[in-house]
């Protein structure tokens, strides 16, 4: 899988979950994000995602960025970095502090191939944004 079908694949899943995609932009010049959504409670989502053909843990400067970016330029409620590999501690460490949702590749798998919704997975509560 390319990272281009990889971010097609993060914004079918998001609209999977019911939420309004007003943007499927990925590449160089995504502005650090790559799907804008809406939830149904009106809350914005921003997602980067972080494609790999390694089994190199997402770093800790991906996470600062989208944290930088996510509500000074996108005004996103909620932030969320998806990949196919896995975080550093470090990453996971600063996204926790930061209150930005990290999806590794076990998650994904949840979430893509056996269809269970990410409010589930996350455990979220419907405060959160992501419920209707």
């Amino acid at each position: 899988m390319s990272p281009h079908q990889f971010e097609r694949l993060i914004s079918d899943l998001v609209a999977r979950e019911g939420l309004d995609v007003n943007q499927r932009r990925g590449g160089p010049h995504d502005g650090g994000v790559d799907v804008i959504a809406t939830t149904p409670g009106g809350d914005k989502l921003a997602v980067q995602c972080k494609h790999t053909t390694k089994e190199t843990p997402v770093g800790i400067s991906a996470v600062r960025e989208l944290n930088g970016i996510t509500g000074p330029v996108y005004h996103a409620d909620i932030a969320i970095l998806v990949t196919n590999s896995t975080f550093s501690k470090p990453s996971a460490k600063f996204a926790q502090q930061q209150n930005i949702i990290l999806l590794s590749r076990w998650v994904l798998v949840r979430w893509a191939t056996w269809g269970e919704p990410l409010l589930d997975i996350l455990e979220l509560e419907e405060t959160a944004g992501l419920a209707a």
